[in-house]
């Protein structure tokens, strides 16, 4: 048993270790992806409008004038489709960001609601005129986030790390305001199944000596939830 032990402290240490290569490599490779479509698209226009100046140049010379005339349009045209495939990309990149801000905001604005609902309460809470209101901003939280993890093979070790990680995360804060909301009286059910977890997070709730400790927990974890976000939002606007 304690062997078993030593190494999931082990293992715990060494992911803990690593996770921060992870995410840099995971980070740096993603930059490296974008900034070489970017350099790809900006070579592609230069060299397509460079030859067809130099044509145009040609042409001018041995005076086709009509002939010109077509290859001047066909810059034009280039420029218009290199415009429009940039505005596309640009407008596709605002709108998810734009989304994924109202996402995040408002799963701020139900946390800090349920947690306001709760810290107040000390009976009961499904005697409460707030239960159906409570429920419904708890059942909100956790449809919002991803609990479960299904491996992509078309996805790279680092990004699959990465969405592993996410559902720790997720499944970590959810417990912590399931633990809370348990405490205060408020009766609500888990959307996944991860008694190792719960047991887990419960041991930790045990080292802590003072009350509300699930309510630190779960504000401190969906706090990280809201800077991993904001950081990846910020990354796509870029």
């Amino acid at each position: 048993m304690s062997d078993d032990n030593n190494r999931c402290i082990i293992s715990k240490g060494l992911a803990k270790i690593k996770k921060p290569f992870v995410k840099n490599k995971l980070s740096k490779k993603k930059k490296l992806d974008k900034i070489l479509r970017i350099c790809s698209f900006i070579f592609f226009i230069i060299l397509s409008i460079g030859i067809l100046s130099i044509l145009i140049i040609l042409y001018k010379t041995h005076n086709f004038d009509p002939l010109a005339k077509v290859l001047s349009s066909l810059i034009a045209v280039v420029g218009v489709f290199a415009g429009f495939f940039f505005n596309k990309k640009q407008t596709y990149k605002e709108i998810v960001t734009k989304e994924r801000t109202l996402w995040l905001n408002k799963l701020k604005d139900n946390v800090s609601q349920l947690i306001a609902i709760l810290d107040v309460y000390d009976g009961p809470l499904n005697k409460s005129k707030y239960k159906m209101r409570a429920k419904d901003l708890f059942y909100n939280i956790i449809t919002n986030l991803n609990v479960n993890y299904e491996k992509n093979s078309n996805n790279s070790t680092d990004e699959e790390d990465r969405r592993k990680e996410e559902v720790v995360m997720n499944r970590e804060a959810i417990i912590y305001l399931y633990l809370y909301a348990k405490k205060k009286g408020l009766e609500v059910d888990l959307n996944f199944e991860d008694e190792e977890k719960i047991k887990e997070c419960e041991e930790e709730l045990n080292k802590v000596k003072f009350s509300k400790a699930e309510r630190k927990f779960a504000l401190e974890k969906f706090t990280i939830i809201y800077k991993t976000v904001w950081k990846d939002i910020k990354g796509e606007a870029d």
